[in-house]
């Protein structure tokens, strides 16, 4: 929907920042720690790609960015950064079940198997 409001190449800048919105939420969510040097590291990889991006901008001036796409692509970039933890979250393993406490739903599930 945003596209509606911003030119393709200010997209591209925004998207390309969602590193660091990520690794904030994986901090904030799961305890995710990284050190100064991965942030800086992701910061300078997404300056670079929107440094990239923003020289191709001024040769491809189309549309103008109104407020309300601005908006709208630092909402999307937020939620974005929501879902690889969200995700990450529900494929972690479960945690450790003593060997010898099987659940009955899995001891009936196999029995039925074996006969």
């Amino acid at each position: 929907m945003s596209v509606r409001y911003v030119s393709f190449p200010t997209k591209v800048i925004f998207k390309s920042t969602k590193l660091v919105p990520t690794m904030v939420v994986a901090t904030l969510l799961q305890g995710q720690k990284y050190t100064r040097q991965d942030y800086l590291a992701a910061i300078l990889l997404c300056a670079g790609a929107a440094g990239y991006s923003l020289g191709e901008a001024k040769n491809n001036d189309e549309k103008q960015d109104s407020w309300l796409g601005l908006i709208l692509l630092a909402i999307s970039v937020f939620c974005d950064a929501f879902t690889p933890n969200i995700q990450q979250r529900f494929m972690a393993p479960p945690a450790q079940m003593p060997p010898a406490a099987p659940s009955p739903a899995s001891t009936t599930r196999s029995q039925c198997y074996y006969f």
